[in-house]
């Protein structure tokens, strides 16, 4: 069984970061990180719109527990963990709402049953955009996005989680481990 924790830090922010986050970590480990502010930006929000507190609405409504994430990457690669997401998604669900970073810019808006978001960063010479739409709902969601840096040719990911029901003991919040 291997372990790996994922990381809540974006990518143009400076400082330490998680494992996961490493330019050098394998692709598929930083899927984590999307993976987990996905389940948060699905999880906030009033009954009508659960997206809603990424635009400033009050709190989480996700359950936590054990998640079941697919993620398929640009090569039609695919991985299923299984995720245990506690106290983090108290902890980090104003992450959400935080300004993306010096040279970035976020737009959001809400989309039936979900949220479309644009994050476009420049530093060092470098732009990036990260487009992505979050649908679902507590117990469920499906992101879609695409990412291009500079000149290359864009990078599509989709993933899809369902809420598994309570960690299982000596699983750590934040801990994922292969599904099979």
């Amino acid at each position: 069984m291997m372990d790996r924790r994922w990381c809540w830090e974006p990518p143009w922010k400076a400082g330490p970061r998680r494992i996961g986050c490493n330019p050098g970590d394998p692709p598929m480990r930083n899927i984590l990180a999307v993976t987990a502010t996905s389940i948060l930006l699905v999880a906030c929000g009033d009954a009508s719109n659960p997206i809603a507190a990424a635009n400033g609405a009050a709190g989480p409504v996700v359950k936590p527990g054990l998640w079941e994430v697919t993620t398929t990457s640009h090569f039609d690669l695919s991985e299923t963990v299984k995720l245990c997401m506690e106290d983090a998604l108290e902890t980090d669900r104003d992450y959400l709402r935080a300004d993306p970073g010096e040279g970035c810019v976020a737009e959001r808006k809400t989309i039936p049953g979900g949220l479309h978001q644009i994050t476009r960063c420049e530093a060092f010479g470098l732009k990036s955009m990260v487009d992505m739409t979050f649908t679902g709902d507590a117990e469920a969601f499906e992101t879609k996005g695409t990412i291009t840096l500079n000149q290359a040719p864009p990078v599509q990911s989709s993933r899809k989680a369902r809420w598994l029901g309570p960690c299982p003991k000596g699983m750590s919040d934040g801990e994922a481990v292969d599904a099979g």
